[in-house]
């Protein structure tokens, strides 16, 4: 899965709670849907390593 320019730094404002979800979805441009499959996947793949 290829992430969206920006995801990195998006995901770790949101988790940090510095910005909401929805913020984080209109700035890469995400519905609601693809933005927490996307996160779930990005955080199964951080456990792995």
């Amino acid at each position: 899965m290829s992430y969206p320019v920006g995801w990195d730094y998006m995901y770790h404002r949101w988790k940090n709670k510095e910005v909401s979800a929805k913020h984080a979805m209109e700035q890469l441009g995400l519905k609601s849907a693809t933005f927490y499959n996307m996160a779930k996947k990005y955080e199964s793949s951080i456990a792995l390593q």
